[in-house]
């Protein structure tokens, strides 16, 4: 093994810890997010400044949240409420989709104007994961399990009255009695008739067990009546992507109801999908 910064669990030798059970190693990136948090947007016009809307009014595009990465990002939602617009019983993380600086909701409407009100959480990953990455693998199986403990290492985001006594995890940047989640490898694989198999998403891991994953389908918007018409952007992750098989080797990821057909951005974790001890 290489020299550098290596954290294990705590309760877990690191020279004996699997790549999961790590909470840092400089060799691997973390999951971190530039944003994560709840959304409330009360009473926005689709007349608002930044709307996108088509010809006809009948559907609009509403910036919601400015993310400014630069890039088309990752990123999670989970609907907690949402009203005054019918967009055919569509999930609400289904109509929402990323540019370089913006997340926006599509809404569909008879034409005129309509007051929207959504509530949701939304998580923002602080990376560009449609460049190609691939991190080193170490130690695949686990050979002792996790023995959590008041000792360890643990840096606060900041100071509290309960100090290095505080349960809630969130308040510390790092904790070795918490999961970190390292990134594996990241980048954009092809679904279409050449792929083998057919219409599936592939992605040679390597990783010796069935990791845990993200997916989200890049795309070019296209139809004349598309008011981001010709603009390159990212649906939320695991927005209906499909149904993932997985070896020790490959993943495949299949389409649930249709068979899967463009790009598509992936995020694979160190993690096993079964457990995160």
């Amino acid at each position: 093994m290489t020299k550098g910064i290596r954290i294990s669990q705590a309760g877990i030798p690191v020279s004996r810890a699997t790549d999961y059970q790590k909470t840092m190693d400089e060799r691997w990136p973390l999951l971190e997010h530039s944003f994560m948090g709840i959304i409330d947007i009360q009473q926005m016009s689709t007349a608002s400044q930044g709307v996108r809307e088509n010809v006809a009014g009948t559907i609009a595009d509403i910036p919601i949240f400015k993310h400014g990465r630069g890039y088309l990002p990752a990123f999670r939602v989970e609907r907690i409420s949402s009203s005054g617009f019918d967009n055919f019983n569509t999930p609400l993380e289904q109509s929402m989709f990323a540019d370089e600086q913006y997340i926006y909701l599509r809404v569909f409407k008879s034409a005129g104007v309509i007051v929207i009100n959504a509530k949701f959480f939304l998580a923002v990953v602080d990376r560009d994961c449609m460049q190609e990455f691939q991190a080193p693998i170490d130690i695949i199986t686990a050979s002792q399990v996790t023995n959590p403990s008041t000792y360890g290492l643990k840096i606060k985001n900041v100071t509290s009255a309960q100090g290095m006594r505080e349960k809630n995890k969130k308040e510390y940047t790092l904790n070795t009695n918490a999961k970190s989640m390292a990134i594996q490898m990241h980048g954009v694989r092809r679904a279409d008739q050449y792929s083998i198999p057919a219409y599936n998403v592939v992605i040679d891991h390597r990783l010796g067990y069935p990791p845990t994953y993200y997916l989200a389908r890049r795309y070019a918007q296209e139809g004349s009546s598309n008011p981001s018409l010709g603009k390159t952007v990212v649906e939320a992750m695991n927005a209906g992507s499909g149904i993932s098989s997985s070896n020790s080797i490959t993943m495949l990821v299949r389409g649930a109801q249709a068979p899967l057909l463009g790009d598509y951005m992936f995020i694979i974790l160190k993690d096993p999908v079964d457990t995160a001890k």
